[in-house]
Formats: C-alpha cells, sequence, structure tokens
C-alpha cells in the first residue's frame, strides 16, 4: 500500500484534464514521458515518482480493492515499457487521496490514449 499522501489539493472533475506537455508541476499527479531513458522510452510518471503509481496485472477488468493492493514502489509494478500497452490498467494515488485507474485504450510511439476512473 502507497503512504497515504495529505490532501493537497482537489482532484479535477472536469472531463478533459487539460493536459500539459513536459510540465507536471507538484499540482499534477500523473504525466506521461515517451523520451523516459529507464524505459525503452514509454513510462507514466507519478508525483514523487514512483511512490504514488503501480501497473496492474493482466488486462482487467479491475476494481478499487485493486489499486488499494497494487505494489506501489515495487520495480516490477513500476508503469513503463511494455506495461504501458494496449488494454494495460496503473493505478495512480491522486493528491486529494484518492485512488485512479488510467486504462491505456491506444499505445503509439510517444503517445498515449487512456480511459480514467477516480474513486472517491
Amino acid at each position: 500500500m502507497p503512504p497515504s499522501p495529505p490532501p493537497t489539493g482537489q482532484d479535477s472533475t472536469a472531463a478533459d484534464w487539460n493536459p500539459t506537455r513536459d510540465d507536471w508541476g507538484p499540482s499534477r499527479d500523473v504525466g506521461y514521458a515517451s523520451w523516459w531513458p529507464e524505459a525503452n522510452n514509454d513510462a507514466v510518471i507519478s508525483r514523487n515518482d514512483p511512490a504514488y503509481a503501480a501497473a496492474l496485472p493482466g488486462t482487467g477488468p479491475w476494481q478499487r480493492a485493486d489499486c488499494v493492493r497494487a505494489r506501489y514502489g515495487d520495480p516490477s509494478t513500476r508503469p513503463i515499457g511494455d506495461r504501458l500497452l494496449e488494454r494495460r490498467g496503473i493505478c495512480v494515488v491522486t493528491s486529494a487521496g484518492r485512488y485512479a485507474l488510467p486504462v491505456v485504450t491506444r499505445a503509439t510511439q510517444g503517445q498515449l490514449t487512456v480511459r480514467v476512473t477516480v474513486w472517491e
């Protein structure tokens, strides 16, 4: 289980979170790097990486309990390289202390499309 983050902000409720390129800052919970040298050039990076993001095994479906039990900080679950293929899930603990589940719906070189579920 990840360390419990103190709530530092609110999670967005917008359908489009207004993603930014290469500038996540302390208020951003997660970002995608297509240049990450340790990860065959693909990585999902959480704030305080890797403490708050973990790739899930299999192709789902996943539930909140899967994110609660995810092995955050374990090198074998870092969301990098082939752990970012289509139909893969990633758990993220948000800065507001919620669990989010981005599921990769499309992966092309340098770009991910994800469907995200956030639980209260």
